[in-house]
């Protein structure tokens, strides 16, 4: 202590600051150190969780835009798929609209060939009804006389089969 007390230093008054240093540095420590340490703890873990919450939010965003993409993508097949089977469909249906047509067509030209031969036969029926009485009436002029119904018809079937 001499030794201290040459060099000008009070011993005792060194003991008490060295002994109010520690109480100050405690006290420090325990309420403003410990308090402002805490307190930039906890912002550094908010900042973290904020940075962990955008990296995760980011990642979300990055997967429902690639879903969204590929529902899109889906939707659009699923757009094409139904427009080539609606194209496939007004194809078949137009087709059997055709045809159909093409068989109501050809019954239609089939009955009015029927008709045409029916009345064309028909024309020709009469005709030969009428040129048989006329051949009939000619020869009877002709002959002077009526000719007995056995006559006629002899005269009637070789007309008709010249006809």
């Amino acid at each position: 202590m001499e030794l201290l007390e040459s060099l000008g230093i009070n011993g005792k008054l060194l003991l008490a600051q060295i002994i109010n240093f520690v109480i100050l540095l405690f006290l420090l420590k325990k309420f403003l150190y410990g308090p402002v340490i805490n307190l930039l703890e906890e912002r550094r873990n908010k900042i973290e969780q904020g940075l962990k919450n955008a990296e995760q939010a980011e990642q979300k965003l990055t997967q429902v835009n690639k879903d969204a993409d590929e529902i899109r993508s889906k939707a659009y097949a699923e757009a094409k798929q139904i427009i080539d089977e609606a194209k496939a469909q007004a194809t078949v249906e137009a087709t059997r609209i055709i045809e159909k047509a093409n068989h109501q067509a050809e019954r239609i030209v089939k009955t009015a060939q029927e008709e045409a031969q029916l009345s064309k036969e028909k024309v020709f029926s009469e005709a030969r009804g009428h040129i048989s009485n006329l051949i009939i009436l000619s020869l009877e002029k002709i002959l002077g006389h009526q000719l007995d119904s056995n006559q006629k018809e002899k005269l009637t079937a070789k007309a008709v089969e010249e006809f």
